[in-house]
């Protein structure tokens, strides 16, 4: 098994470590998602993550948060490389090895989804790994701000409230927790914002009392976009333009007419038939 490093720079002048299995490690690490994203369903709160989740996107986690005064947004501090073999195992509540060896095969999940016992950035099994790993986390957070709406998308927690009494408690009490929980909140990272000051950027997403929409910067690159279209004519261009102008729209995903039939009758189950649905589109 071997792995090539790929190192891209980051906007702020640090570097975002990749790692690329050969192609029979990612054959096993694809085969194995199916099977962590159904732990992952069993483990994680179910209205909290919407990073790497099925039929949910950075718009469905920005929804959740429209209609509320206050908004705190947090970034935790290198979330792949946080997340390790130990932790996976908390999270699924297995203590031994043996246990965990008939339940997910665990000779080949640890040798083949996690580098050095970490699930890298890059691995096409580390979104599902790295959910798992921040479960115990999600639920100490909703534990302890009961008065507050709490959603995940990877590595960005945002926490929305109508009190800013509870919005400073926000600030002090989450990264103490994730801290318990071995992650790191990034402190050069964690705005506030009042809904009074305008719209409150979620996940890229604006967000106000009326719904979600296109941020200002969104809206900018889309009439640049459409401009150097029109003006070179290039195949590249046409397609960016279009792409930002996709995503202007700031739509959820689509599980398709029968999902969501077959969800609106069995309410109970609609976050499981949205699953399948986007499992096997």
């Amino acid at each position: 098994m071997t792995y090539k490093l790929v190192r891209i720079p980051k906007g702020n002048g640090g570097v975002r470590r990749i790692f690329i299995p050969d192609a029979r490690t990612k054959r096993f690490q694809r085969s194995a998602i199916p099977g962590l994203e159904a732990l992952a369903l069993k483990v994680c709160p179910k209205n909290v993550v919407h990073g790497f989740w099925p039929c949910r996107n950075c718009v469905t986690n920005a929804q959740q948060h429209v209609g509320y005064r206050y908004t705190v947004s947090m970034d935790l501090k290198d979330f792949f490389d946080s997340c390790t073999f130990e932790k996976f195992r908390t999270a699924l509540h297995l203590d031994d090895e043996d246990s965990l060896k008939s339940m997910l095969a665990c000779i080949a999940i640890r040798s083949n989804c996690f580098h050095s016992d970490v699930a890298r950035q890059g691995l096409p099994s580390s979104p599902a790994i790295a959910n798992i790993c921040a479960a115990p986390m999600d639920h100490a957070i909703l534990d302890a701000l009961p008065f507050a709406l709490y959603t995940r998308y990877a590595d960005d927690l945002t926490l929305s409230c109508n009190c800013l009494t509870v919005a400073k408690r926000i600030m002090d009490v989450v990264p103490a927790i994730a801290e318990k929980y071995e992650f790191e909140v990034n402190p050069r990272k964690t705005k506030l914002q009042w809904s009074g000051a305008g719209r409150r950027i979620i996940t890229g997403v604006a967000v106000d009392d009326d719904g979600v929409h296109p941020t200002r910067k969104t809206r900018r690159l889309v009439r640049a976009a459409i401009y150097k279209s029109r003006l070179t004519g290039k195949l590249r261009h046409v397609r960016r333009a279009q792409g930002l102008a996709e995503w202007a729209e700031c739509k959820p995903p689509n599980i398709g007419k029968k999902a969501k039939l077959q969800a609106a009758k069995e309410p109970q189950d609609a976050f499981r038939i949205a699953l399948e649905a986007a499992r096997f589109a």
